[in-house]
């Protein structure tokens, strides 16, 4: 593991005999590492028989005075050249941003990164001679004259596998935005090799090959991209076992290979399926490809359909709705549903809407509820038809077109007269008041109800209150916030509700019981609380989940019999059982007035460790002799309970 001084010395150590005959590696750690005499050249001098640079975890290294992703530099120096004569070299893991230089020799790139690098000719890599092979390796925004990434000429000869040249650019027009062939340059893109997103002269295009410079690309590509044989050029011989393709000189490849085209997908790496624009076909019925390069056609969404071949759900048409996704035809059994009589269907619907009152469908697939005409009403929603009003003058109503519900000849819904004020048309009444509602007509506004209120003026009805608040009070403006330790169910609640016992809550606005905590082991709580209260000494608080005691659970402590643990607790103490045999109703040492035995006394009070109501002492049924009963009295004049039990 070098650092920049190391990393200097370790190259120089190349040349010396030290290193004659052996295998050479340059291990970097993480950080950034600047080569201040680039470039280093590997020649013939080089004594090692095998030159390996290895980065790990993100390792840079970059050319003393590299702009590192500024404007292309032609003087700027490169990071390494490797010359005819010179041992091979691998450079593996390392994020690179200057060039590299292939002059003879060979040279190996596994799993790097050129970022930002720039030259004159290939911006990240210049192959002259020699032979370059790169397994998985990214070139991405590199910049140069020619050939963005890369510039392969010369007999230079260079083998991508697995690679991707992104958003890298030329300055030149045919300057090939990622890679540029020039004569006697040979250059082969293989195992899913991908240019896209690059540039020359500023518009799209990644390949250039020049007069007598041959580039092949080899199958398979990348899922969901495809080469053309008519556009791209024409098959060759197999390249090891696969199918390759010679690219034509002079011709313009932007993003190679080309995505296939929305509306289809590519989900196989066959030659068939990778060998025109058709790709792996048509998107299936039901499926969506919205997206260039789809290899998963996605469901066709609800409210949709989608025929073969979708690049998008086309939305179910007016009075028809979708409520299933898959669906292939705007009708039919795999279509979009006709909607009922009663309820609209708008496009794209999802769900039919019942007809609001004052509206109807009196036909299935319909796009719109029609309003009640004059004369008649509807209160009811999803109607199919609507109630005809009565007469004006004999029955005393009247309904405008789109009644939700008869009318005197008065006053509308939200609206009333003032006492003493006559009628003549609408504009004589007044909307009503905040904290009322009024029904129109003849009616005077009247106060919202208890869990109701009315915070604007107009209204028909009252506003309910929400889940977590409530209104205890007629003619409210608002509703409060359900109240500490309390909740608030449903709509239109007129009270709180207290958290159960075994429950507690320090916030406001509950909406439900479930939303109280419950208290835990330590912990128990009466209906109401605030907070959980801690157990109180010599007793059980097992919590709510498991308190099988107490209805409801965690709602009260439990106490710790005398004689019992927790695992026992509720067990009588064998001195406290209503039914012993020591101490019968008829006996004179337990009578109800004995001092022994009265609920008074401090050996028989029901927490009594001694004499609780169970305690044997005190049996109705005792078969015991006075000498027996004599001994047990002594026991328990004996045998007070100790202060610290």
């Amino acid at each position: 593991m070098v650092n920049d001084v190391d990393m200097r010395d370790a190259l120089a150590a190349l040349r010396t005999e030290a290193s004659a005959g052996a295998p050479a590696v340059i291990l970097l750690v993480a950080g950034n590492f600047t080569l201040t005499d680039a470039p280093f050249a590997f020649d013939a001098r080089i004594r090692a028989s095998e030159v390996r640079l290895i980065g790990t975890a993100s390792a840079t290294l970059q050319a003393a005075g590299s702009g590192g992703g500024g404007a292309v530099n032609a003087t700027g120096a490169p990071l390494f050249t490797v010359s005819a004569g010179a041992p091979s070299v691998t450079v593996r893991g390392l994020v690179l941003r200057s060039q590299l230089v292939l002059d003879g020799g060979e040279m190996h790139l596994e799993n790097c990164s050129f970022v930002n690098s720039s030259a004159e000719e290939g911006g990240g890599l210049r192959v002259s001679g020699g032979a370059l092979t790169a397994d998985g390796v990214s070139f991405e925004t590199c910049q140069a004259t020619r050939g963005g990434a890369v510039h392969v000429s010369g007999g230079g000869a260079a083998v991508f596998s697995g690679c991707t040249f992104a958003r890298s650019a030329a300055s030149a027009v045919l300057g090939g935005g990622a890679v540029w062939v020039g004569a006697t340059g040979r250059v082969v893109l293989r195992e899913r090799t991908h240019l896209h997103d690059n540039s020359a002269a500023g518009d799209l295009g990644s390949i250039h090959i020049a007069e007598g410079g041959s580039a092949v690309y080899v199958l398979p590509a990348p899922l969901a991209h495809y080469v053309d044989l008519a556009r791209d050029g024409s098959w060759t011989a197999d390249y090891e076992g696969r199918p390759a393709l010679a690219l034509k000189g002079g011709t313009l490849y932007r993003d190679y290979p080309s995505a296939c085209p929305a509306g289809q997908y590519g989900n196989s790496e066959e030659m068939v399926e990778q060998s025109s624009s058709l790709c792996a076909g048509l998107c299936p019925a039901g499926t969506v490809c919205g997206e260039t390069a789809t290899v998963t056609p996605s469901v066709c969404e609800l409210g949709g359909y989608c025929p073969k071949g979708s690049s998008a759900a086309r939305p179910c048409p007016s009075g028809r709705f979708g409520n299933a996704t898959a669906l292939e035809a705007p009708e039919g059994v795999r279509g979009c549903h006709a909607c009922p009589a009663g309820a609209s269907c708008g496009v794209g619907a999802t769900t039919p809407i019942p007809c609001a009152p004052g509206t109807f469908a009196a036909n299935g697939s319909t796009a719109a509820c029609l309003p009640c005409p004059a004369t008649t009403y509807q209160p009811a929603a999803g109607a199919t038809a609507c109630l005809l009003c009565g007469d004006l003058y004999g029955d005393q109503y009247f309904c405008p077109e789109g009644s939700s519900m008869r009318f005197s000849p008065l006053c509308s819904e939200g609206s009333y007269l003032p006492a003493g004020r006559v009628y003549t048309e609408q504009a004589d009444c007044e909307p009503c008041p905040i904290s009322m509602w009024c029904s129109g007509g003849s009616s005077a506004p009247q106060e919202c109800g208890v869990g109701r209120f009315a915070n604007v003026s107009g209204l028909s009805n009252c506003f309910d209150c929400q889940p977590g608040s409530y209104q205890d009070q007629r003619g409210a403006t608002g509703s409060l916030a359900c109240p500490i330790a309390a909740y608030c169910a449903g709509e239109g609640a007129s009270s709180p509700t207290p958290c159960p016992g075994g429950t507690w809550s320090n916030r406001t606005g509950l909406s439900s019981e479930y939303e109280c905590t419950k208290v835990v082991k330590g912990e128990w709580a009466p209906i109401g609380s605030r907070q959980a209260e801690a157990c109180p000494k010599h007793m059980y608080c097992p919590g709510y989940d498991a308190d099988k005691t107490n209805e409801p659970p965690g709602s009260k402590p439990i106490i710790i019999e005398w004689g019992s643990s927790r695992k026992t607790r509720k067990v009588p103490s064998p001195l406290t059982t209503h039914h012993s045999p020591l101490t019968t109703h008829h006996s004179p040492f337990t009578t109800h007035h004995s001092p022994l035995t009265t609920r008074h006394s401090p050996l028989t009070t029901r927490h009594s460790p001694l004499a609780t109501h169970h305690s044997p002492l005190t049996t109705h049924h005792s078969r015991l002799t006075l000498t027996h009963r004599l001994q047990w009295l002594y026991l328990l004049t004996r045998c007070r309970p100790s202060p610290s039990r």
